[in-house]
């Protein structure tokens, strides 16, 4: 009994905005990259995890554009897989997502530097994924001679 009143109580908001707070400060550590999003569920019994409005950008270039913005993100992560270091989905779904390359005319662009050498791409896996009106938009502001 005293396990599912644990489980209810890590559903409620409070929980949800604190874990979304954690994820967010964990990004600006080792990414540089920064996301808000204007609701983030999780739940543990289905094992499935929503986000509306997101907004990731770089932390270095805030007064840019963001890098990639989406109405709303559903995934069913594998959590098996993911503790063992691989990114691995049964399930991913993103609506009206907008990528958003920019470069001003400094060459300051909205890209996340991250630490280091860049770092290694991290291996993944997408069972199946549907993504519905998106965009991509490359803006490059020429310098000035």
């Amino acid at each position: 009994m005293l396990a599912l009143l644990c489980l209810a109580l890590l559903h409620t908001p409070p929980v949800q905005r604190m874990a979304f707070r954690k994820l967010r400060g964990l990004l600006l550590d080792k990414t540089r990259i920064d996301i808000q999003a204007a609701d983030f569920r999780f739940n543990l019994f289905r094992m499935d995890v929503k986000v509306e409005g997101l907004t990731v950008r770089s932390s270095e270039a805030p007064d840019l554009p963001p890098l990639f913005q989406a109405d709303a993100i559903y995934v069913r992560p594998r959590v098996g897989r993911i503790v063992k270091g691989f990114l691995d989905f049964s399930e991913l779904r993103i609506t009206a997502p907008k990528i958003h390359y920019y470069v001003g005319a400094d060459g300051k662009s909205n890209i996340p530097r991250g630490e280091g050498d860049g770092g290694k791409i991290p291996d993944y896996g997408i069972a199946q994924a549907d993504i519905r009106n998106g965009a991509f938009l490359y803006e490059e502001i020429p310098r000035q001679i």
